[in-house]
């Protein structure tokens, strides 16, 4: 009896050896996704218009990585990515762009990424926004014009566009730039810190680009009374396809 109970053991864990062993080497062998960031928050948005953030997805196992579907929750949310074969190390670069359209309120839409990492599974990613409506309150901050538009002269161009940023509070804000679509070119803000009633300036440098569609981009905003954060805010951007291109 005592005979066939250690033999009973010594199986069983030899079993489990073997499993760890597989286990391991299945692991060290397979790709693994790695999301920077899971949700990303515009705050307010205008309606009508376009406001994009970069997700990254980078390959931290140790094989190669496929991307085997990639799907938006709904049609006002798109989600190009880079490329689907990512190499060890490797990562790559998702525009995630929300067409608010005639939307109001609070808003979240979904994207769903599936890899070939084992075991397959869903890594979902969402962004979240406040759509303006005619009837909202005036939020602390404002920029006006709503949106930065630029369009070059030529394809070699490099270009400013700016908006003011009105503090419409009793408060003195902080204004920090948080996020903003660097294939466009960069912002800068004059004076971080606007004292009530009184405006600031955000200026957009733009770079040369070889597209010669038009390229839609943000600028995505925190706002602070001390150390308290009060709202993000997002300005839309869209760069004009060059004049020198327009009749082509």
């Amino acid at each position: 009896m005592m005979k066939k109970l250690n033999l009973c053991i010594a199986v069983f864990f030899g079993f489990l050896l073997t499993f760890n062993i597989l286990f391991a080497q299945s692991d060290r062998k397979s790709g693994r996704l790695d999301l920077r960031e899971r949700v990303f928050d515009f705050g307010i948005v205008p309606r009508e218009a376009k406001v994009v953030h970069d997700f990254v997805l980078k390959n931290v196992g140790h094989d190669t990585l496929r991307i085997l579907d990639i799907k938006a929750g709904c049609a006002c949310t798109t989600a190009p990515v880079g490329k689907r074969v990512l190499e060890v190390n490797d990562s790559t670069i998702m525009p995630v762009t929300f067409s608010t359209g005639r939307a109001s309120g609070k808003t979240q839409k979904g994207v769903n990424i599936t890899t070939d990492m084992e075991p397959r599974g869903l890594f979902p990613l969402s962004i979240k926004a406040y759509v303006e409506s005619p009837t909202m309150k005036t939020p602390d901050l404002t920029a006006e014009p709503r949106s930065i538009k630029y369009t070059p002269p030529d394809t070699e161009a490099e270009g400013v566009a700016e908006v003011e940023l009105v503090n419409n509070s009793d408060k003195d804000l902080t204004v920090k730039i948080v996020d903003y679509t660097d294939d466009l070119g960069q912002p800068k803000l004059k004076e971080g810190r606007i004292k009530p009633g009184k405006k600031s300036e955000l200026e957009f440098e733009f770079i040369p680009m070889s597209n010669m569609s038009t390229v839609n981009g943000s600028v995505t905003l925190e706002v602070y009374a001390g150390e308290e954060m009060l709202m993000r805010y997002s300005i839309p951007i869209i760069r004009q396809r060059p004049v020198d291109y327009s009749s082509k």
